[in-house]
C-alpha cells in the first residue's frame, strides 16, 4: 500500500471515529430520525430501507465510497440533521 492511500485510510477511519453515527446499524440510526427520511427518493437500483437496517453505518460509508447505487444518497440522509427528531 503507497503512502497516499495509507494516510486516505487513516482519515477515513479517523472521520468515521468522530461520526455520532459510528458503530451504529442503519435501524438504530433511524430510531432518532424522523419518519420522512424514507420519503426520500433514491436512484434506481438502490437497496430499500429494509434490505440495509442491519448495515452498520461503517458498511454504509464504504458502500458510498465503492459508489454502490444509493449508498451516497443514503449516506447522506443518515447523517442529514434535517432529519434529526
Amino acid at each position: 500500500m503507497d503512502e497516499k492511500t495509507r494516510l486516505a485510510l487513516i482519515d477515513d477511519v479517523l472521520m468515521m471515529a468522530k461520526s455520532k453515527n459510528a458503530g451504529k446499524n442503519v435501524k438504530q440510526i433511524l430510531r432518532g430520525k424522523k419518519g420522512s427520511i424514507k420519503d426520500a427518493e433514491l436512484e434506481p437500483g438502490s437497496p430499500s430501507w429494509d434490505e440495509i437496517q442491519d448495515l452498520t453505518w461503517e458498511e454504509i460509508v464504504a458502500k458510498a465510497k465503492a459508489d454502490v447505487p444509493g449508498c451516497r444518497t443514503i449516506k447522506k440522509l443518515l447523517g442529514d440533521k434535517r432529519f434529526d427528531k
